[in-house]
């Protein structure tokens, strides 16, 4: 009769400090590690998540394993490691990952997997393994933030200061060997739980991975060419993102990257500042590629997505929550959470929270720090992949707070799944540019996307456009009731209209009169080319 061994560990507490030297999280809660057989040839791994963790690597060795295998970005506190022989002994440790922080190893525990399906087992009862008296530390190879970063502007509010340093305080992981040798993991190991895109904003910010843009939805006068003051840059190792326009403008970037969660729940997680006043935090994930999705609330009325959702973040006396947004066919339906004070999440303006999204087609929930501010079930989104907004939204800063900007910072971006080649992207170099460069021959899928603008008065206006001289083709203007004349648009276009370089692109407006209408962020994006 083959025994299986049904191991469970509890994990030492560590303490993470960030490099001022306030703590990332303040204190992390003992955590539990167990691992039992999947199969005859695999073992299930699975842990209490961290609050402030954004991935946890893995290690597993024995039979027929000598040396230790590393699976890093696991974003989900669970593991399948498959592949391993029939019968063998595993030992399996597990570590929290955190940008500038790696959580010093688990102690190991050991599995042994069955025989063969049909062999009876009994499984022992876990039991809680105490540290030999005689151990050999584990290798520091603990990574230190980055001591060289871009430095804030001096006009500018400083980054939010949660970049983190290499763990301070930490129990080493008892060995009775010195530890051998590591080597990575095969790519095709459970990838569904693993990081198929990854950012850190370590350096300038990669404008093949992000397209930036700005928009204002009220309608007075034109958006200022100077952008009242509005940036997106990356500064000390963090995504600053700030938003001048007045009266419910929006600056934001796109991840070019699709998240694809077909057929399951995906994961994104990001880092945020969430404390809100006349601005806050939105996220967004659309079907179809956007320059800034807006929204139907506050005042802004703006067009949503075609298909998508928007979670905006608000707080009060210190505890913020969110609201869950769901479009289609560009109808809004607002899904608040639970009303404040409970349950809510402590913020600060200058506190970076960790934020966890699980989306599937049916069900999307919201977890910030160790808080779960929401969980929508029953849901039909009608799509399974699509593009991430992170974005700054300006209520109106001048004139409640007398403040210019409204600033929201992001670090760590991360979701799992498949890794879906990013986009192309050709945009305007000014705001309301017409003429966009670096479009390749023979793109695929190519589509026009801008943002488009005209007075309230106008009941039947229309809009068209011509690229390179073409003839003109209409753009379908859907103003649902109780919206402004604002149109976030994401149109197909004829390839054989197109060069290879550079593009220009005419519009014309009909049926408008007194305010001028207008036309923003234009860009050409493609999937590949043929």
């Amino acid at each position: 009769m083959a025994v299986v061994t049904v191991a469970v560990l509890i994990l030492t507490t560590v303490v993470f400090a960030k490099a001022n030297s306030n703590t990332l999280s303040s204190r992390t809660k003992i955590t539990t590690l167990s691992a039992v057989p999947e199969s005859t040839t695999a073992l299930h791994a699975q842990w209490q998540p961290m609050s402030w963790a954004v991935s946890y690597d893995l290690t597993y060795s024995g039979t027929n394993v000598a040396n230790p295998v590393l699976v890093r970005g696991i974003m989900l506190p669970s593991k399948v490691v498959s592949s391993l022989t029939r019968g063998g002994t595993y030992s399996v440790r597990v570590r929290p990952v955190r940008k500038g922080a790696i959580g010093q190893w688990s102690q190991s525990i050991q599995v042994t997997l069955p025989l063969s399906d049909s062999t009876p087992t009994t499984t022992a009862p876990p039991t809680t393994t105490t540290p030999p008296t005689t151990t050999t530390a584990a290798p520091t190879t603990t990574t230190a933030a980055p001591t060289t970063t871009t430095a804030a502007p001096t006009t500018t509010t400083a980054a939010a200061t949660t970049t983190t340093a290499a763990a301070t305080t930490t129990t080493a992981a008892p060995t009775t060997t010195a530890a051998p040798t590591t080597t990575e993991a095969p790519t095709t190991t459970t990838p569904s739980v693993t990081a198929a895109f990854t950012e850190s904003f370590d350096g300038p910010l990669n404008l093949a991975r992000f397209t930036p843009a700005y928009w204002r939805n009220e309608e007075l006068g034109q958006l200022d060419p100077t952008l009242n003051g509005s940036k997106i840059v990356t500064e000390a190792g963090q995504l600053r993102i700030e938003s001048g326009e007045q009266n419910y403008g929006d600056a934001a970037v796109r991840v070019n990257q699709p998240f694809d969660f077909t057929g399951r729940t995906g994961t994104i997680s990001f880092d945020a500042t969430l404390a809100a006043k006349d601005g806050w935090t939105r996220f967004s994930l659309s079907q179809d590629p956007y320059a800034v999705t807006s929204y139907g609330d506050d005042n802004a009325a703006g067009q949503g997505a075609d298909r998508g959702i928007d979670l905006q973040f608000e707080s009060f006396a210190g505890c913020a929550n969110v609201t869950l947004r769901t479009y289609a066919n560009r109808v809004e339906t607002d899904l608040d959470g639970p009303q404040l004070p409970s349950p809510c999440v402590t913020v600060s303006g200058s506190t970076l929270t960790h934020v966890v999204v699980t989306v599937s087609n049916t069900t999307v929930s919201v977890r910030a720090g160790s808080t779960t501010l929401g969980t929508w079930s029953g849901l039909n989104l009608g799509f399974s992949r699509g593009f991430l907004y992170l974005d700054a939204h300006n209520h109106a800063t001048i004139k409640y707070a007398g403040q210019p900007t409204w600033i929201t910072h992001w670090d760590d971006v991360t979701f799992d799944g498949p890794v879906i080649p990013p986009i192309g992207v050709a945009a305007a170099a000014t705001i309301e540019g017409r003429t966009v460069t670096g479009v390749p021959a023979n793109p695929l899928s190519p589509r026009l996307v801008f943002n488009a603008q005209h007075g309230q008065q106008d009941l039947s206006p229309t809009l068209s456009y011509a690229l390179n001289g073409h003839g003109a083709h209409q753009v379908p203007l859907v103003r649902l009731p109780g919206l402004v004349g604002v149109y976030m648009i994401s149109q197909p276009i004829d390839a054989g209209e197109l060069v290879a370089g550079t593009n220009s692109v005419a519009f014309t407006w009909t049926g408008t009169s007194g305010i001028a209408p207008r036309v923003a962020d234009v860009q050409i994006v493609w999937t590949g080319t043929g």
